[in-house]
Parts: structure tokens; C-alpha cells; sequence
């Protein structure tokens, strides 16, 4: 008969042996989680030295960053392997399968064969311009608003994270709900509404952006019922090498669906990427990119191939004429601006010169890459659309907005905003649906030191003013924007995405801009480590893509401990007092490295 005793003892051993067990299972989990963060798959297309993404300004998609972090997931290899990151999750789910869910901790402390959330929901008082701090989340990649959307009855909200998937919100960004966890991506590149019909929805997966943490996706995801369930469509099978689905491996940069037939939907595609030891950013193999057309509500895609390069190239922008949907415009890289009036019927395309641009006789030679195009009302006297293009350079600065009244007929250079950026990484412009001549772009600062983050002009391009921070004193954005989107309101509302999460302003048009931040529901922080406590399960500290190190005590909202782009970290497992992290792969103005590592 065993004592109460003995009892206890056996307990207790069993208990060690549970927790020793589910530290080797976490352990085994974050190595195969790390290995695999780095890449999928490894590209095959080799870029030519102009091609590739040199990151020189910014906090994380500097020059060299891309080298060092698949160097740190490689060693002590110099590759990663092909199939890593298919085999991580293999693995993942077998794991998941013979212990019937990695056993998680929950609010009592004890183990919990159910996942919960740590968070970060979100980042209290991150990196933001401005006084006070906001709190922030992670990128936002794509952004649309239901068609429907009147700030009242209906505020309906549609975001994607670089690796956050889809969230949804029906108050105008103050709460979210996630839609695609269990998706075979979450990497989102670009997200449409039918007009007719606002519980269709259309996300294309991968994001179209070029930096170390932008991934390839696996398809486009198309949903009937309001983003509640998702079919996969991966699209034709290529012509050319590799011959598989055309949206495998590849990136989303715009969807766009006609507002009079919406079973015509027009998609822009660019290469997926990951990142290369020795070559930096790395395209995948896709048989075929640029713009795509569907009359089917997504079922079957043709190649649209303007510029006649049998679909060789990426399309990095795509809007249709308000008042005549037949007109297509396209933002070609390397190449131009394309104009199609029946619907980008192959060989009905014209590059639209006038004063933009010229591409040069080779890509290599052309002195822009990225493109990106936006449409609005008349400024009189004309009586033609209003359009507005801004242009990447080669060595990411901003090369210029151009601006058409009449229609993309002719075009003229306005001021530039800033003279340098990140603009291949994150470029968009956006026009108010009332009044032609206000204007937001966007690309990135240098640092919080030397401008914003979002631009304003109201006055055609004239001049322009730095959007970032609220006059008031409520507070700035986050840096690096990605999207730009106005409602179509009588008295429009802006929304806007980050690398830091979303914003919004109901006073886009007046002088002074009063910024909301949208984050405090949001999970989307983009982790690039981890580290845990020996013995405090309430401690962990994480380095993340451009919101720094942060740390969680026990809250699903962590604490903002160091700025950057967070990077590797660690507790000494000995004395977990120190700690150590790593952060932006760039030197200071003393030239004294502050890649790290940093203690304390």
C-alpha cells in the first residue's frame, strides 16, 4: 500500500519527466521553426547585379541584411536546404500528432494541451513618430475596404500581414478577427472586393514587396461567404520552366475587380522571393508573371503580357479608368506604363510615354524598377481623370511623380517629397476621391530622425508635407508604408499600413491630421528569435522585422525594449539577468557596428 507519501514523490517525478519532455518537444519545435523561417525554397533565377535589392537605408532591409540573416539560419552549413522548410512542417505536424497538441502553458501556469496566444497584441508604445509613442503590430501588406463602406452602417475592414494572414474588422479597425490561419500561407500580397457582391473576396498570397523577410505564396485564396471558408486557386500551368501552376511560387501586388462585370478580375503578379546566402534576395521559379485576367470570377487566368515579354515580367501595379473599366493600366518593372482600352487584350497595349520616364534599351539600362499608379477626379479645366505615378530608382530613392489631367496622355514631373528611401521595398500613392489635387505617397525615412514616413500634397504635387505625426500631439505612424487606401465617402476616411501595423485619420483634407492608431487587437508581429527564461515562464524576450526587441511578462501586450529591426537574442540560461540582443545589419556615423550583439 503506498503512502500519501510515495505518492506524492511518483507524482512529482512524473511531473519532471512531462516538463523535460515538452522542453525537448519546444526546443526540437523552435529549432525547426528557425530553420525553416529562412527560406521554402531556394530561387534558381540569378539576378544580375542591378536586379538585386540593395537595402541601403532603412532599419532592416539595409545592405547586407539579407546575407547575414540566411547566414544565421544556415550555419554551420552555408545553404539551407531546398525542401527545408516543407520538412519543417512535416515534422511540426507530426509532432502535433503523437502528442495530441504540443502542450502549452496556461493561465495558471500549468502544462495545457491547447495552443494559446502570447502575443505580442500588440506592442506597447513602439516605434512611432511623434509624442507619445503608439502601440504597433506588425507589417501590413494588403489593405481594402468593403464596397459598402459608409464609416456608419457599414465599416468593414479587410487587412493582410507580410506573414500575418487576413484579419477582418467591422468597426473601422478597432477590433480584428483573423480569417486564414489555417491556410497554406500567410504571406499576403493583395486583397479585392466584388463591388457587386462584398462577401466574395479575392487574396493573393505572397507579398509583392523585395526585402530578406518577403515571402513567396502558394496561390490565390477566393471566398463566397465573407472570408469564412477559403478555396485555393493556384492558376494555369505555365508554358514555360518551371511548367507548374502560375501562382505557385509567385507574389501578389494588386487585385482589382471590374465594378460593372465583376466576374472580370485583373491580377498583378511579381517572382516570390527568399533570401540567399551569397546573393541576397532571391526570386523563385515562376513560369510566368505580370498581369493576369479572368472571366470567370477566378476559376481560369490568361496572361495579359504587356510589353510583349511572354510574361517575363512583373507587374507591380494595376488600375482600371472609373469611367471607362474597358481601360487598363499597368505598371510594368523595368519597362513602363501600359494602357490597354478592350480590357488588356494581348497586343492592345501601349506603353504610355509623354514625359514619363524612358525604360532604356535593356532592363538593366532602364532607370526606374518599381511602379506605382493611382486615379482620381478631375483638376480643372480638364475634364480627364487625374493620375499620378511614382517612380523607384535602381538604388531605391525615389526617382519621381509624375502626374496626367488628361488621362495619361501627357505627363509632368512634380516636386519630390524626399530625396531618398526605401523605395523598391514599400512605394504607394493614393489620390482623394473628391479633389484631384490631394495627394498621399509613400515610401520609407531614413530614420526617425530625417522625415516621414507618409507624404501630402494639396495642391497637385506642387509641394508636399510630411504626413507622419499628428500637429496635435496625439502621436505619429510607424515608418515604412505600404498601403494607402481612401474610402469612397462624401467626407472620405484614410487608412493606412505599415510595418508597424494600421492607422486611420478622418481629416485626411485638413490642415492639421489626427492619426488613430488600429493595433491594440492585432497579432502580427513578424519574429526573427526568441528567447526564454530558465525557470519564469512569464519571461521571453524577441527580436522582430522593424519593431525591435520586445519583451512579455505575462501579458498578451509585451513591452518595446529596444528600437530596429530586432534581431537574434538570448537569456543567459545561467544568470537569465543577462541578456543579449542583435539589431539593424548597418554602421553608425562613427562607423562603429551596431549589428551587435548589445547586453544587458
Amino acid at each position: 500500500m503506498e503512502t500519501k507519501a510515495s505518492t506524492t514523490a511518483k507524482a512529482g517525478s512524473r511531473r519532471r519527466d512531462r516538463r523535460s519532455w515538452i522542453g525537448q518537444i519546444l526546443l526540437l519545435t523552435v529549432f525547426l521553426l528557425t530553420l525553416g523561417w529562412g527560406a521554402f525554397q531556394v530561387g534558381v533565377s540569378p539576378l544580375t547585379p542591378i536586379e538585386r535589392i540593395e537595402k541601403r537605408f532603412g532599419r532592416g532591409e539595409s545592405e547586407g541584411y539579407a546575407e547575414w540573416l540566411y547566414q544565421q539560419r544556415a550555419y554551420p552549413a552555408e545553404t539551407i536546404p531546398f525542401d527545408a522548410g516543407t520538412r519543417m512542417l512535416e515534422q511540426f505536424e507530426e509532432l502535433v500528432d503523437q502528442s495530441a497538441g504540443l502542450l502549452m502553458r496556461t493561465t495558471d501556469g500549468l502544462p495545457s494541451e491547447v495552443w494559446v496566444p502570447l502575443g505580442p497584441q500588440p506592442i506597447v508604445g513602439g516605434q512611432t513618430f511623434g509624442s507619445p509613442r503608439q502601440n504597433v503590430s506588425g507589417r501590413i501588406s494588403a489593405l481594402a475596404l468593403d464596397p459598402r463602406f459608409d464609416g456608419v452602417n457599414n465599416q468593414t475592414v479587410y487587412i493582410g500581414g507580410a506573414q500575418g494572414g487576413v484579419w477582418k474588422s467591422i468597426d473601422s479597425g478597432e477590433t480584428w478577427t483573423p480569417l486564414t490561419d489555417n491556410q497554406p500561407s500567410q504571406a499576403v500580397g493583395a486583397i479585392a472586393i466584388d463591388p457587386q457582391n462584398p462577401e466574395t473576396i479575392y487574396v493573393g498570397l505572397g507579398e509583392g514587396s523585395r526585402c530578406a523577410l518577403c515571402y513567396y505564396g502558394a496561390g490565390l485564396l477566393k471566398s463566397t461567404n465573407g472570408g469564412a471558408t477559403w478555396r485555393l486557386i493556384e492558376g494555369p500551368i505555365s508554358p514555360n520552366p518551371p511548367q507548374q501552376p502560375v501562382f505557385r511560387n509567385a507574389a501578389f501586388t494588386r487585385i482589382v475587380v471590374d465594378p460593372q462585370n465583376p466576374s472580370t478580375i485583373y491580377a498583378g503578379t511579381t517572382f516570390g522571393s527568399t533570401a540567399h546566402a551569397t546573393r541576397g534576395v532571391q526570386q523563385l521559379p515562376v513560369g510566368q508573371v505580370g498581369v493576369w485576367r479572368s472571366t470567370d470570377g477566378g476559376e481560369t487566368w490568361r496572361n495579359l503580357d504587356p510589353g510583349d515579354t511572354q510574361g517575363g515580367y512583373s507587374a507591380h501595379d494595376l488600375m482600371l479608368d472609373p469611367r471607362n473599366p474597358n481601360r487598363v493600366f499597368a505598371a510594368m518593372r523595368t519597362i513602363g506604363v501600359f494602357r490597354s482600352d478592350t480590357r488588356g487584350e494581348p497586343g492592345s497595349w501601349v506603353r504610355v510615354s509623354g514625359g514619363l520616364p524612358d525604360p532604356g534599351a535593356t532592363p538593366s539600362a532602364s532607370p526606374f524598377r518599381r511602379i506605382a499608379l493611382t486615379i482620381g477626379p478631375p483638376i480643372a479645366p480638364s475634364t480627364e481623370n487625374t493620375l499620378y505615378a511614382a517612380f523607384a530608382a535602381p538604388d531605391d530613392n525615389l526617382l519621381g511623380i509624375w502626374r496626367s489631367t488628361d488621362n495619361g496622355a501627357t505627363w509632368t514631373r512634380t516636386a519630390l517629397p524626399q530625396q531618398r528611401g526605401q523605395a523598391n521595398y514599400n512605394l504607394d500613392i493614393a489620390v482623394h476621391p473628391r479633389n484631384g489635387n490631394i495627394v498621399y505617397y509613400s515610401t520609407s525615412a531614413n530614420s526617425f530622425n530625417t522625415g516621414g514616413t507618409l507624404w501630402r500634397s494639396l495642391n497637385g504635387g506642387t509641394s508636399w508635407q510630411d504626413a507622419s505625426t499628428s500637429p496635435s500631439g496625439g502621436g505619429g505612424l510607424h515608418a515604412d508604408t505600404h498601403r494607402i487606401v481612401f474610402s469612397q465617402t462624401a467626407s472620405p476616411v484614410l487608412f493606412t499600413g505599415h510595418d508597424g501595423g494600421m492607422w486611420r485619420t478622418a481629416t485626411p483634407d485638413t490642415p492639421t491630421i489626427a492619426w488613430r492608431q488600429l493595433n491594440d487587437t492585432l497579432s502580427l508581429t513578424q519574429f526573427i528569435s526568441m528567447a526564454l527564461h530558465p525557470t519564469d515562464p512569464n519571461l521571453v524576450i524577441g527580436g522582430t522585422q522593424d519593431n525591435g526587441t520586445n519583451r512579455y511578462r505575462g501579458e498578451i501586450g509585451w513591452d518595446h525594449i529596444a528600437d530596429g529591426d530586432g534581431g537574434s537574442v538570448i537569456i543567459d540560461q545561467s544568470n537569465p539577468f543577462t541578456m543579449y540582443h542583435t539589431f539593424f545589419n548597418i554602421n553608425n556615423s562613427e562607423e562603429q557596428a551596431q549589428i551587435g550583439p548589445r547586453v544587458s
